[in-house]
């Protein structure tokens, strides 16, 4: 994230004030109204731009015009009492209210508004709120915002929103939820405004949006917008934003996503796509093929700062040279390959990626017709109709014995700025692998680079009697298996053997995933230097949806009768998990394969404390002064560890709980 500097400050306070108080306005209009809102935000973002402060001036999204903005406690020591069950109106319904747990009734409610606004009930206090009857409701809008402390939602399933038409900032503000069980349950074939409805879940990590019908939606404005951690979004065929004419911040300040499928996003009347990718800082590669920008008239900041954006294909859209683009591409600073059409106009789109631009022409990627070599500011100014890449300069390897001398051709490696690179030794005969520089494996550069194998003699003897050579102990050969994102699909395998001896890896079968290529060093030689090899697999289209989990303790790999099979998963991974499963009275997570995990050292269970508690560091340094409460309901993960002859209990990274406690 940008950082906003302090020249800036007054200006930047008061582009947030005006849009602060241009939300007031939407909570209380119709669809049409708010799209006269929308030109006001429209207005601000182009005077920022066309005052050339757009780097220090982002645009956050509408937020409440209250003044009692809560103080979120910190997670390692919330200060919360125990209360007895109360009954509370929200709009013309009656919610029970108990120990930090909001319960919400079936029956029907039109236009309830915000929990936080709840009269009698604390905001700051709720951290649960549960559905456990069937609710038809016919306005969503603003439901769950503004809970800072709300980290869970359960039977959400129970909420009929079938005949709903709004659902604007209906998550809006929820700093704290971490996940949303059931959304994908939700009917959305008549709700026409989505604005905001999940901006600001700064710790959401995954949303599933399988159910999500688009077919009436009007607005999608800001709808991820500053959802910072999350990593996947999964859209229905019917998420199809047909009726949408502005896509305005729809994905902005997502900078942990790694991947989006926006092949059924049909945006043949969007005309507005200002800062929909902007800072989107986790993507490498966007599929765009399916956008219609033929009517789009302004692009301001589209792509900005997406900074691990490597390939970039605009060679169908429809870019005029006279539309509002300002930034559209500014900070694209790993960019090394980039399409354009013949309608495909970037001028002012202050495209800064340093280096040299070659065009590939008659050519391929890898052997660039190179007839064209421009810096950004000409490609943006005169390129058109051809595919640019950013060549890297090339990497030799020379094979040296330890005076120097070459004993093997030198090999020559070519590819784009920022593309990886991993070299191997040779087998030479008679020569055994000594050093492997560190520079073996990198990225392409600007610069050219030598990589050096040195390789030491095998010393020749004629013993009267022959002895067998004393075996040296290499080391370890690593297999990974990896999705085509770099997350682990498989526990790492470890090859051992002996200085000199071959090895040759099989790859193997992953359920749900076909193997996209085979590495080189599949095949290879053990020598006195570690060596990782990856299988890169391709998920298959199996409509099974996996959620990304992070691992918090320590775990074992079982089979589906829960016998323990070769592999674990150490603290801090992620895995992705397709379904639960009970095995011998316990519930694991299925991650395909016929791989399990106990679901205890991902999800964990909550326990209640005994006595009053604090929370210490995995060196069992007291983590500050903050108390636990008694009777403090906490979650835990995997069973108890021993730190310096003690039982602890994980509660999160880097986080224990004495287990004498509970």
């Amino acid at each position: 994230m940008r950082k906003k500097k302090n020249s800036k400050q007054a200006e930047t306070s008061l582009v947030y004030f005006s849009i602060a108080a241009a939300s007031l306005s939407l909570l209380s209009m119709t669809p049409k109204t708010v799209k006269a809102d929308e030109t006001v935000l429209s207005s601000l973002t182009k005077q920022t731009v066309a005052g050339k402060n757009y780097a220090n001036n982002k645009v956050a999204f509408p937020k409440s015009t209250t003044n009692d903005q809560p103080k979120v406690n910190t997670p390692e020591a919330p200060q919360f009492q125990d209360s007895a069950p109360n009954t509370f109106k929200w709009g013309n319904l009656d919610v029970t209210y108990s120990n930090h747990v909001v319960t919400v009734p079936g029956g029907s409610v039109t236009q309830p508004g915000s929990m936080a606004y709840i009269n009698g009930i604390n905001k700051d206090d709720i951290q649960e709120v549960k559905f456990t009857g069937q609710l038809k409701v016919n306005s969503a809008a603003e439901m769950f915002r503004g809970l800072p402390n709300l980290t869970k939602i359960t039977g959400l399933k129970n909420l009929d929103t079938s005949d709903t038409i709004d659902m604007r900032y209906m998550f809006a503000n929820c700093k704290n939820l971490t996940s949303i069980d059931g959304i994908g349950d939700l009917q959305t074939p008549k709700v026409t405004n989505m604005l905001y409805m999940f901006a600001d879940c700064g710790k959401l990590t995954d949303l599933d949006l399988s159910g999500f019908d688009t077919t009436n939606t009007q607005y999608v404005e800001g709808m991820f917008q500053g959802c910072e951690n999350l990593q996947s979004i999964k859209f229905s065929p019917k998420f199809t934003i047909a009726n949408v004419n502005s896509m305005k911040f729809m994905f902005s300040g997502c900078s942990s996503l790694t991947a989006l499928d926006l092949s059924k996003f049909n945006t043949s009347n969007v005309t507005n796509m200002i800062r929909v990718f902007e800072d989107c800082s986790s993507l490498t590669k966007l599929d765009l093929s399916s956008f219609d920008t033929s009517k789009v008239n302004d692009m301001i900041g589209m792509f900005t700062d997406c900074s691990n954006l490597k390939e970039l294909d605009l060679s169908s859209f429809v870019i005029d040279p006279g539309i509002d683009k300002g930034y559209m591409l500014h900070g694209l600073t790993k960019l090394n390959t980039l399409k354009l059409g013949k309608r495909t106009y970037i001028n002012d789109s202050h495209l800064d990626t340093p280096g040299t631009w070659v065009n590939v022409g008659n050519g391929t990627e890898d052997a660039p017709q190179a007839n064209q070599k421009l810096n950004s500011n000409d490609l943006a100014s005169h390129g058109i109709d051809d595919t640019y890449i950013r060549p890297g300069a090339a990497i030799k390897a020379f094979y040296l014995d330890t005076d120097g001398k070459s004993i093997a051709d030198e090999t020559s490696l070519n590819g784009k700025i920022g593309n990886s690179y991993k070299l191997t030794p040779k087998t030479i005969p008679g020569y055994v692998i000594k050093e492997i520089p560190a520079n073996a494996s990198g990225f392409f550069t600007d610069q050219p680079q030598i990589v050096k194998f040195i390789y030491s003699a095998v010393p020749v003897s004629v013993p009267s009697t022959p002895a067998a050579a004393t075996p040296v102990k290499a080391a370890n050969v690593i297999v990974h298996y990896q999705d085509e994102s770099g997350n682990k699909l498989a526990p790492d395998t470890v090859l051992q053997g002996n200085v000199g001896d071959g090895y040759i890896i099989s790859p193997v079968e992953i359920a749900g995933y076909t193997l996209k290529a085979r590495p080189d060093n599949a095949t290879g030689f053990y020598s006195d230097q570690n060596q990782d090899v990856t299988y890169i697999y391709t998920k298959n289209d199996t409509g099974l949806s996996s959620v990304t989990r992070t691992v918090f303790h320590n775990s074992y790999v079982y089979d589906e009768n829960g016998i323990r099979k070769k592999g674990e998963y150490f603290a801090g991974e992620t895995v992705k998990t397709y379904s639960t499963k009970l095995i011998q009275g316990k519930k694991y997570y299925d991650l395909g394969n016929n791989d399990f995990v106990k679901a205890v050292n991902i999800t964990g269970v909550n326990r209640k404390l005994k006595h009053n508690a604090y929370i210490y560091t995995k060196k069992a340094k007291r983590l500050g002064r903050k108390v636990l409460k008694k009777k403090y309901t906490i979650t835990t993960y995997g069973g108890a560890i021993k730190i310096n002859h003690k039982l602890y209990y994980i509660v999160g990274k880097n986080r224990y709980i004495k287990k004498a406690n509970f």
